[in-house]
């Protein structure tokens, strides 16, 4: 309407047609109009047909994928034809998360492939020696208003700011900035000897290098699919020496040119062949158990029947490497659209399908080798970049779907000796190109060894040496922290931070919304969205980092003052002062005005929680030793029949354990990604669900040995914390209860997790009882 109403003509291109009928579209408007602005707009229809049905994705790929990307290229074309020169903008806007898919929150993983083709166009446009293209991707939840979508990509437009990738979410705006997390920090896991699994990408390059890897380290199984066909002992090149190869290859490059048939074809065949060959005789010699399979991942049907055949002779599959792949450079408007296909084939076609038809497998671990031109795009590889960008989405679609599998895309730098980028006749690129530093095999195989050992902790991992950011994305990586060492971009809850007005230390800046954050739809008192005590010790954590620039250790005698409840579906702004202490403790408290019912203003900054929280340079995390839990457990389900209601993402309790004294209760560390929902940071200090699941066990104990009084947290003296847990992870909580009265009482709890390292420990918690009228 905007456009409209400036004199702007608006053509909406076709959606559910044929590529040829959708590039026939654009070849319209550019004759009659020759536009500067392209719009790709992905889909926000959170009611999609299911992504693992054949028939629906072979849709949704035609749609979400080809089409926009066959248009794009078309237009492309089309200026190159006309030698038209005259600045241009492309904007994809998304619709995955309002975080770029960062969160595990996608529902419709489509927009990956246009992320990943706006930043090779932006790439591919740096090359030149005078810009000519605008190039940006603007994300936004699907459940975000229209207007306020509509109003985002305008902001956008009208600024200036250099950022591609920008993601919007209730009038917040966030760019994506690499943040460098050793995976050394994080809890390990033992990865499971044997089991059966299955490496895409052939018995060669980089996959064939792993693949070997888990075999030899975890005594794996393994079964490589890949396209090529099966090697044969006597082919007639089988032992030929490099001279005679060389002859040969000659021989057949003749022979095909002269017959019109692509001599590069022929060779790759034979290439493939002795490749493929050579690596089984390198499984064979380590002693590990491999099995080649040829087959066409694209080919559901074929593929179907190489998964019942491993698994009639090993049985399930237990793990999944995804590193199929095909990539070949060229400018953006000279792309084939048979190269395009392929490209999407093994990547995208084979990632769907071996996640539906291997949907009754137990599989423990999916892992899908991505790019960095995923992550960056690439300069001629806007399909291979479409692809491993959308590859990364289905994988954080994916996480949420099976959350008993670990799951991530790793998003490599390019590898040295082996891989696409070390190919003689490759035209990926090499190392004179950029001076980019390569991934040594040895490198990139201990990356992820240890990525898996953490049992695959996020959705997407970025494995470089920074250069390509730095070179691309210098506005990016420029971009400073917040405050001190601390990227408030990383928190979930803070939204912004500044310095307090005449009065020492900082005030950080909290949007609460009933209608949309889970943790206020998924916690109710009285049926009233009601903010949970780990929130508001998650709030004043971050303002405490966030104003010293330090990380949290301790958080001692918080209380809740009061308690913060949403009247209405009106958000509420909430404010945490963080003032900084000589002892190296910061004062906070969490604050915002109260209104009534009515929306009239009652009290201005009421107080509704307090804390002290102890900060440290270097964090160490608290340990305990665990003492033997109990064999007899009673199963809890949640009935939420009481004042107090808990939503899926706070349901973390499942069984008990109780005496008069205290008890035990299992836990399951529910994803903080969940309960955060559209926000985009993970980083959250306070692991908030499985410490609710901790309050909740104390609070079913006063019910039980207290009178049936429903309890709500009240105060607590000290909370150390231990390690994060990992999303779902089986925890064990061991509560005391020190004091019970009429009014309140108070434990003692630890909570630990699978490896019987600390999660949080927890003195004086203080409850108070809740009478039933």
């Amino acid at each position: 309407e905007r456009l409209v109403a400036a004199g702007v003509a608006v053509h909406m291109l076709p959606v559910d047609v044929s590529a040829e009928e959708a590039m026939a579209a654009i070849d319209a408007v550019y004759a009659a109009h020759k536009p500067r602005y392209l719009f790709l707009m992905s889909g926000r229809d959170e009611g999609n047909a299911p992504l693992l049905d054949q028939a629906a994705w072979q849709r949704r790929r035609a749609q979400g994928l080809v089409n926009p990307f066959l248009t794009a290229q078309q237009w492309f074309r089309l200026r190159m034809r006309a030698k038209d020169t005259t600045p241009i903008t492309v904007v994809a806007a998304t619709s995955l998360g309002g975080d770029l898919g960062l969160s595990g929150q996608v529902t419709t993983p489509d927009g990956g492939s246009l992320t990943g083709l706006i930043k090779s166009l932006y790439i591919e446009d740096t090359r030149k020696p005078k810009r000519e293209v605008r190039a940006k991707a603007i994300d936004a939840s699907a459940d975000e208003p229209a207007a306020a979508v509509v109003e985002a990509i305008f902001r956008e437009l009208a600024a200036d700011a250099p950022d591609v990738e920008v993601a919007w979410s209730r009038g917040v705006r966030r760019i994506v900035r690499s943040v460098l997390r050793p995976v050394e920090s994080l809890p390990r896991h033992e990865v499971p000897r044997g089991g059966t699994w299955v490496a895409t990408g052939g018995a060669r390059g980089i996959t064939a290098a792993v693949a070997l890897a888990l075999g030899q380290r975890f005594g794996a199984k393994l079964h490589l699919i890949g396209r090529s066909e099966v090697p044969q002992e006597d082919a007639p090149w089988r032992h030929s020496t490099d001279d005679q190869l060389d002859e040969m290859k000659v021989q057949i490059v003749r022979r095909a040119i002269a017959e019109g048939r692509s001599p590069d074809r022929e060779w790759e065949r034979i290439k493939c062949d002795i490749e493929i060959y050579r690596s089984l005789q390198k499984f064979a010699a380590a002693g590990v158990q491999a099995t080649y399979h040829s087959c066409d991942l694209a080919d559901w049907q074929q593929l179907a029947k190489v998964l019942a055949e491993i698994r009639r002779v090993d049985g399930p599959i237990d793990g999944i490497v995804h590193g199929a792949g095909f990539a070949d450079s060229g400018r953006f408007g000279t792309r084939t659209r048979e190269k395009l296909e392929r490209t999407f084939a093994g990547k995208l076609d084979g990632a769907v399908g071996l996640m539906s038809l291997t949907r009754q497998d137990p599989v423990r671990y999916f892992v899908g080798f991505g790019s960095i031109s995923g992550r960056f795009g690439g300069n001629g590889l806007a399909d291979y970049a479409a692809a491993n960008d959308m590859l990364a989405k289905l994988i954080d679609w994916y996480r949420s779907t099976r959350p008993d599998c670990a799951s991530s895309c790793l998003h490599w730098q390019s590898w040295d000796e082996v891989g696409m980028a070390m190919l003689g006749d490759s035209n990926v690129g090499t190392k004179g190109i950029l001076k980019m530093e390569f991934i040594s095999p040895r490198e990139g195989i201990d990356h992820l060894c240890r990525e898996l050992e953490a049992s695959l902790p996020t959705a997407e991992v970025l494995i470089t040496d920074g250069f390509f950011e730095r070179t691309f994305y210098p506005f990016t990586v420029a971009a400073p922290a917040a405050t001190g060492s601390i990227d408030i971009a990383q928190l979930p809850l803070v939204d912004s931070i500044r310095p307090r007005e005449g009065q020492p230390g900082s005030e950080a800046e909290i949007r609460f919304d009933p209608t949309t954050d889970p943790f206020l739809l998924d916690h109710k008192l009285r049926g009233k969205p009601f903010l949970a005590a780990v929130v508001g010790l998650e709030s004043q954590a971050e303002a405490a980092a966030l104003a010293s620039g330090k990380t949290v250790a301790e958080v001692r005698n918080a209380q809740m003052v009061d308690g913060l409840a949403f009247r209405n579906e009106q958000p509420i702004i909430a404010h945490v002062t963080a003032v900084p202490q000589a002892d190296g403790t910061v004062e906070c408290e969490l604050i915002a005005d109260f209104h009534n019912r009515i929306g009239k203003l009652m009290h201005k900054d009421r107080i509704y929680q307090r804390a002290t929280v102890a900060v440290v340079d270097k964090f160490v995390p608290y340990t305990a030793e665990m003492p033997e839990p109990p064999t007899e457990w009673v199963p809890f389900e949640f009935t939420n029949s009481l004042q107090m209601y808990h939503g899926p993402t706070l349901q973390g309790m499942k069984a008990l354990s109780l005496g008069e004294e205290g008890g035990w209760a299992q836990l399951v560390a529910l994803p903080l990604r969940a309960f955060g929902g559209a926000r985009a940071g993970q980083e959250w200090i306070i692991p908030a669900t499985v410490l609710d699941a901790a309050f909740y066990a104390c609070g079913t104990h006063a019910f039980v040995f207290g009178g049936d009084a429903v309890s709500l947290p009240h105060s607590l003296e000290l909370v150390r914390r231990g390690r994060m847990p990992r999303d779902n992870e089986k925890c064990l909580v061991q509560f005391r209860c020190r004091a019970m009265e009429a009014q309140h009482a108070i434990y003692d709890f630890t909570i630990f997790g699978e490896d019987r390292a600390v999660i949080v420990a927890v003195e004086g918690h203080r409850v108070v009882m809740l009478r039933q009228n």
